[in-house]
């Protein structure tokens, strides 16, 4: 009992000892840590507050390629909508539809890009005084024809030269499309073909730069050959004029089948696709079925050529290549003559803003087919399209 009373005395005296926390030193702990918490909060907003704003980053090849064909689509847009005041039936639909292509084509593109961040695309644009509604500018159907041309080159030149295979392919297909209503404007507003002259026709030689897939050359092996036997079995319906450019084509169109067979080094082995005759799309039993069957196996053509586009690299602007796509066609109907071969249809050369050159190489002389294949198609009664040789699948790819 002693030596538990000594222990709590003993224990209760050390802690006397010692005494008791005093509050202003519990006060002064307390302040260094609110003051230490002020100042992570101050240097945190001052970090805030000294950090760049967010820009819209710099835009790519790939990106510029885009926006600029979006920008001339809608500016044809603009200009197809406003030349169709006063202009009579015939030519008011084909500017309809050249308007409805415009916007088919910078919806498959994407639209304009809209960042949401400050920067030179965002600047508050000036203010413009504002026409008259009495006096509206007044367009007509050459300056469409004109900007259509123009508008065709610069999206060419972009589908050689842009590194995104797919987006190629869509551009390759939008300067098909822009020329398909240039050809038909022309023809429906019987517009004078100022330096008429025959549409040049693609290369007959491959150049040694095209690299394709394997898959890719024989499929144009094979799409050549069948344009080829169809063309062959077409021409005895046709009436002697017309027959004598099929033939030729039919021609034209084996001798690129074997050209690609040997490119792609499967010529007379057995990967070699082609065959003594052809299931047909069409069987024709007049000159309409014959032209049908003709602007179907060119259609085909046309879309083996923009699928190779995708497939194929990028080449640089430099000297310029004769194709289909430099002028304007001005068909006669179903049964005038196709670009090349004999009694080709007369073309319009239509004015165009100089570049700087025009685009050659694999890709380039892939359009430039391309174009070949559809223009033939269109000739022969193909509908017209806002995208040629284009599935869905693609457009969305």
């Amino acid at each position: 009992m002693f030596s538990t009373t000594r222990s709590l005395a003993e224990r209760s005296s050390g802690r006397r000892a010692s005494g008791p926390r005093r509050p202003g030193a519990r006060r002064r702990a307390r302040a260094s840590v609110l003051v230490l918490t002020a100042l992570l909060l101050v240097s945190g907003c001052e970090l805030r507050f000294e950090s760049p704003a967010p820009t819209v980053p710099a835009a790519g090849p790939v990106e510029r390629a885009r926006a600029a064909t979006v920008a001339d689509a809608q500016s044809v847009r603009s200009l197809a909508d406003a030349a169709r005041t006063g202009a009579n039936a015939g030519v008011a639909a084909v500017l309809a539809r050249t308007a409805d292509d415009a916007t088919a084509h910078a919806a498959a593109l994407g639209g304009v890009y809209v960042s949401g961040l400050a920067g030179p695309t965002s600047a508050e644009a000036p203010p413009t005084t504002p026409t008259s509604p009495a006096t509206p500018a007044q367009h007509d159907a050459r300056e469409v024809v004109d900007l259509l041309v123009a508008t065709a080159e610069r999206s060419r030149a972009a589908a050689v030269s842009v590194p995104d295979g797919p987006l190629a392919r869509l551009l390759a297909s939008i300067t098909l499309s822009r020329l398909q209503d240039a050809r038909a404007l022309v023809a429906a507003a019987g517009l004078p073909a100022d330096g008429a002259t025959e549409a040049p026709a693609p290369s007959t030689d491959l150049p040694s730069d095209v690299s394709l897939p394997v898959a890719d050359e024989t499929e144009l092996v094979l799409v050549e050959d069948q344009a080829g036997f169809a063309d062959e079995v077409a021409a005895p319906w046709l009436d002697a004029t017309t027959r004598a450019t099929v033939l030729a084509r039919a021609e034209a169109h084996r001798e690129r089948a074997r050209d690609w067979a040997v490119l792609a080094s499967i010529d007379s082995t057995s990967r070699d696709p082609r065959r003594a005759a052809y299931a047909l799309p069409v069987d024709p039993h007049d000159a309409t079925t014959a032209g049908s069957l003709v602007a179907t196996v060119e259609t085909s053509l046309a879309t083996a050529y923009l699928t190779a586009v995708a497939s194929s690299g990028p080449t640089t602007a430099a000297a310029s290549l004769s194709t289909s796509s430099a002028t304007v066609t001005s068909p006669a109907g179903p049964e005038s003559a196709s670009p090349t071969g004999p009694g080709s249809a007369p073309t319009s050369r239509a004015p165009r803003t100089p570049s700087a050159g025009t685009a050659v190489g694999g890709r380039a002389l892939l359009i430039a087919l391309a174009d070949d294949a559809w223009t033939t198609a269109s000739t022969r009664e193909a509908t017209p399209s806002a995208l040629p040789g284009l599935t869905t699948s693609a457009v969305a790819g």
